[in-house]
Formats: structure tokens, sequence, C-alpha cells
């Protein structure tokens, strides 16, 4: 074993990169975070600046070695978690052509709509694991190549913002095969790119990455940049894994049956498995966590985000912290006085993969004010994640223990309300951003430190666990029905709507 005695865990994610120093013990030392923008040029459209990105990893790194007092000398390993879905193309020199369409870019809904009608979507779900939609980067490609014809042409590589990255940090084109089944371009029962579904956007595979296994390690990083990070060039890189599954890990949920609530920007529910398992109805996705272990979730694009925008746009004070907007919602009774609001935003993922979906206030009255609305957007995104559990557990059975994750746990109200919705006890781990957690535990498996990834489990400590109020719970099951009664109402009008928003933003 070497000498050395720190691991960096860095998770590349959609509000920014967060960075956590880790011993060999699993006891975290530090942690940082560099925050970088979400930019929506049109309605539909939202992108990332790959050099602000790159700049947010650089400056995690050199804050949380710097804050966290370990002599950079005794650094073994990075290893890297990243946010799903993105896409930019860049040229022969690396040079970004575009910005980074990211998960909750939904601008290729009609290329999405050609590939399942005219290439059956159906077959490539069940070979790729994902449902065709504008999210995956197959539909992003599709549409680079119909909008964006010279760019598409000029692009030497489509990659991910992890991958980019890793390119500048390594000089060289690599993607773990976590991220690559989350493409819609790679075939996850043969552990390789998807031939049939290449053919379809247009490409080869040598305009994509060299894929690896998530523990493959490399050495060495571009001087340069490891000057910059404050650690030295030598230092090891396990590639790592997509950002929501090393979430199961970082939680400590990795026995057959323990499920993991995430909710950051996004949110999703998620089970490990030792095989890959589809649903008929395409209401989950199936990616890959090693080559030997598979997560099946279902995944909503709105959630922090949602709150995150609120708070923004209509809380411009200094004092609207997300802390007093938590206790301006505590005043406020279960179910928000009848207020619902159903958090589609960003379109819809599952169960129902609708990226026309959009935003609805229901029930509002002259009784409503500020408070309401923020408990009914946490509760809002909690009936989104209450239906996929439904959808899930008919993929992977009944789940027995739900443990939490992402930054929705420094909310103790929003906590309280999922545990209420969902009748189920959530049980919150001691390190809230499981994520960089979750890219330390694999790179100590891939380093040999634990011999089975169900042993991380030993590492991970619990804080606290909120058991579910009955009575809020059946009361929220009849809010539940009438939110579902809500959507399958105003379904038919989405489409119309984003026809007369992308016109009005164009």
């Amino acid at each position: 074993m070497s000498s050395k005695r720190y691991l960096l865990g860095i998770d590349i994610g959609t509000a920014g990169c967060k960075c956590i120093v880790v011993d060999l013990e699993g006891k975290c030392l530090g942690e940082e975070t560099s925050p970088y923008s979400i930019l929506s040029p049109r309605a539909s459209w939202v992108e990332q600046d790959p050099e602000a990105v790159f700049a947010g990893v650089i400056e995690a790194v050199r804050k949380v070695v710097f804050t966290s007092h370990v002599s950079p000398d005794e650094i073994w390993a990075l290893s890297f978690s990243g946010a799903f879905h993105s896409l930019l193309a860049v040229d022969r020199g690396g040079i970004p052509l575009t910005n980074a369409l990211i998960w909750a870019d939904t601008r290729g809904g009609d290329s999405s709509l050609h590939i399942r009608e005219e290439h059956d979507g159906h077959q490539i779900y069940q070979r790729t694991g994902c449902p065709v939609h504008p999210m995956y980067p197959a539909s992003k490609i599709l549409w680079m190549r119909e909008n964006l014809p010279s760019i598409y042409r000029k692009a030497h590589k489509f990659i991910s913002l992890k991958e980019y990255v890793l390119h500048r940090l390594l000089n060289k084109y690599l993607i773990d095969r976590s991220i690559a089944s989350g493409t819609g371009l790679f075939n996850i029962h043969h552990l390789d790119w998807d031939y049939d579904t290449l053919a379809i956007v247009g490409i080869t595979a040598d305009r994509l990455s060299e894929h690896v296994a998530t523990t493959k390690i490399f050495e060495g990083l571009e001087p340069i940049h490891a000057e910059a990070m404050g650690i030295p060039s030598d230092v090891l890189v396990v590639i790592g894994a997509g950002d929501g599954l090393l979430s199961n890990l970082g939680a400590g949920s990795v026995e057959p049956g323990q499920l993991t609530c995430m909710i950051g920007t996004s949110g999703a529910l998620r089970v490990l498995s030792q095989e890959p398992k589809l649903d008929e109805e395409e209401r989950t996705w199936c990616y890959l966590l090693t080559d030997q272990v598979w997560v099946i979730g279902a995944a909503i694009n709105n959630a922090g985000l949602v709150y995150q925008w609120f708070r923004d746009h209509f809380c411009p004070a200094a004092e609207d912290s997300y802390e007093s907007l938590d206790e301006e919602a505590a005043e406020v009774g279960v179910g928000s006085e009848g207020l619902i609001f159903l958090p589609y935003l960003t379109g819809e993922r599952s169960p129902n993969w609708n990226p026309n979906a959009r935003g609805v206030l229901f029930g509002l009255s002259l009784r409503h004010d500020r408070r309401h609305f923020v408990r009914a957007i946490m509760e809002g995104v909690a009936y989104r994640m209450y239906s996929i559990l439904l959808a899930l557990e008919e993929v992977t059975g009944k789940t027995t223990e739900t443990r939490g994750s992402g930054g929705f746990l420094r909310s103790p109200l929003w906590i309280q309300i999922m545990a209420d919705v969902f009748g189920r006890e959530i049980v919150v781990p001691q390190l809230i951003e499981t994520t960089s957690l979750g890219a330390v535990f694999l790179a100590m498996y891939a380093l040999g430190l634990v011999g089975d990834l169900r042993e991380v489990r030993e590492y991970v400590s619990i804080k606290d666990r909120y058991t579910p109020n009955t009575e809020n719970h059946s009361l929220y099951l009849r809010l539940f029905d009438v939110y579902g009664k809500v959507y399958q109402g105003v379904v038919a009008q989405f489409r119309e709507i984003c026809e007369i928003q992308a016109a009005s933003t164009t």
C-alpha cells in the first residue's frame, strides 16, 4: 500500500464543482465548492460554458487542499464524478465549438421524436437502457447535425463536460462506461458503443472518446494544471463514474433493497443491481456503476433547481436565505392550504418523459402568499419523486430502506415532507454531499483498499432518521391524486404552450 494518506473526490456537478479530502479510513477532512453558472439563452435551451466548468474544478481542488491543511505530497489519487447527459463539440485542437448542452436542455425534442418513430425507440431503450428523450446526447448530436451542420461537420469529438475536464488534465479523450451508459449511445449488455444507434445519429465511434472501466487508473496530470490546483503532477487519477450512481455509494446504499433518494439540482431514486433491469413501459433507466454493477433508477429534471429559481427571481433580499425560506414554509400547514405546484420548469423525465411539460400552479387563492409558494415547491417535488418511486418499484421490487443524499438534506422540513409523502423513514448520512464521497469510495475499490463495493457501508455513519407522520401521509396521498389529475388535465396543452414560448424567445 502507498505511504500516501489522502484521496480527493471531485464532483463536476451542475451548480458547481464540489471537492472533498478523505483519509484512508474514510474520514472527511475538508470540503469546498466552486460554483458556476447555468445559461438559458432560449426556451428549452440550457447550457454551461466548459471553460467556466474547468476553472471551477481547478478552483475547488485548490481551495480544498488549502483549507484542509493536508500536505499535497501526501495526496495519493483523485477520483472524478460528473453530471450525466451533457454534450459539446470540440475541434481537433480540443477547443470547444459549442457550449455544453446539459441534462436540462430539451431543444432536441423533434430529433428525439424522429429517432423514436423512425428507428424503433423501444429497441434502442432495450439495448442502451436509455429511453429516447432530448435529454440524452444521442438526440443532441442529431439536433446538431440538423441545426448546426457546419459545427457538426467540423467537430472532431462529441464529448461531455467530464470528458472535457479529463482531456485538459490528462491530454486524452476518455469516457468512463458509467457516463457512456447515460448517452443513449452505449450498449449496456455488451459494454461497447451501440453501433446501430451511432448510425442513426450519423457518427462513427472515432468521433467519441475511448470508453474505459470506471475503476481505470491513470498516472500523472498536465503539470500546468497540477500546479494551478496545488497538487503533485504524478498523482494517480481514477476516472470514476456518473454523479447520481456515486451518490448511492457515498450514502452507503449498496445492499439489495436499499434505495437512495437524491435531491440536488435534479432529483432521482436509484437501486444497485447485479444485472441490468429494464421496464417494458420505459419509465426507468439502467446505467453502469462498474462493469459488474448496474444501477436502476428514475429521475426528475426539476428539484432543487426549482427552489433556486424561486429564490433567485422572487426573493432578492439578502436575508432571503434558504434557511429563512424554510422557516416561512414551516409556518404553513401540510398541503400548503390546497396549493399544488407541478414543477416542470425544464420538462419532465420519468415516468412520462415529456420534454414539453411546464410548471403549473393549481388552487391559487387570495389566502396564499410567499410561504405557501415555498412549501408548495417542496411538496410538488416530493409528489414527483413519489410518482417515480411507484414506477421504480414495479421494476426492482419493494425497497426496504431509503437513504437521503444531496442538498435537500440541509432542510429538515423538506426531509420530513419527503418522509410523509413517501410514508417511509428517510435515513440521513452524516455527510450530505454523498456524490464526491462516492467518488472516493470508488477510488478505494480501484486501489484495492476495499475488496468489494459493499464494504464501503462501514465507512458511512448515520446522522438522523425521519419517520413519517401517518396522518400527513394520508392527506398527501389525497393531494397526490389531485396532482396526477391536474397533470392529465393539462398535458394536451403543453406542446402548444412550448411552441408559443419558443416563438417569443427567438
